[in-house]
């Protein structure tokens, strides 16, 4: 059992569980992906999600970190921590906080605030997403997907509004139906965040390399 801590602010914090809770899986059927994968390694703490269609990952470079953590927080549970967690106000969104893992546990030291997570491993990102094998599907199920996410995406850039930062800074529409679509967007000089979404019909793409070429 290992444990990492890090120090980020309230608004960090809160902006890792909100957007990964946006992106999770609601399919309770697969319970690997109704989680949010948090991490604490070399000195950033990052947050991913994903439901088969699109994906989003967040980094967010700590003022201070020890150790290296790795877990899975069931998004009901999220759901619960964000009403216990305080919400994050002009006043109080820069006021940095403690996050540990330890194990199958994540604590918010300054609020005396523990919870579990659950055991799995969360898939390989390049293997999760749809292949242009996948079966069924028209056009018409694309442009109903494409919408659902765009929406998502609005939300997920707005998140980051009221941190402060740069906002947007990429927004590419594919080309063809193939390739995705992708979000970037800097909260804070300590905070980025990427959305990929792919098509029913995509060719394969390096996902983890197009979002480490976007957040390192």
């Amino acid at each position: 059992m290992t444990t990492a801590k890090a120090t980020i602010t309230l608004g960090e914090a809160r902006s890792l569980l909100e957007r990964g809770r946006l992106l999770a899986a609601t399919d309770e059927r697969r319970p690997v992906l109704h989680t949010i994968r948090l991490t604490i390694s070399e000195g950033t703490v990052r947050a991913m999600a994903a439901d088969g269609f699109a994906l989003m990952v967040q980094r967010v470079d700590a003022a201070s970190a020890e150790g290296d953590g790795d877990m899975l927080l069931d998004i009901d549970v999220v759901a619960g921590l964000l009403k216990t967690l305080p919400r994050d106000t002009k006043k109080n969104r820069d006021d940095e906080i403690d996050v540990t893992i330890d194990g199958d546990r994540l604590a918010f030291d300054d609020y005396g605030i523990t919870i579990e997570g659950i055991g799995g491993q969360f898939p390989d990102i390049n293997r999760l997403m749809p292949r242009v094998d996948s079966p069924g599907g028209t056009g018409a199920d694309q442009i109903n997907i494409a919408a659902k996410y765009l929406e998502r995406a609005g939300k997920f850039a707005r998140l980051g509004e009221r941190l402060g930062g740069e906002g947007i800074v990429r927004f590419n529409m594919p080309e063809s139906a193939k390739q995705p679509m992708v979000l970037s967007v800097r909260d804070s000089k300590r905070s980025r965040a990427v959305m990929v979404i792919m098509p029913m019909f995509a060719d394969a793409v390096k996902l983890s390399e197009l979002i480490r070429d976007i957040l390192d």
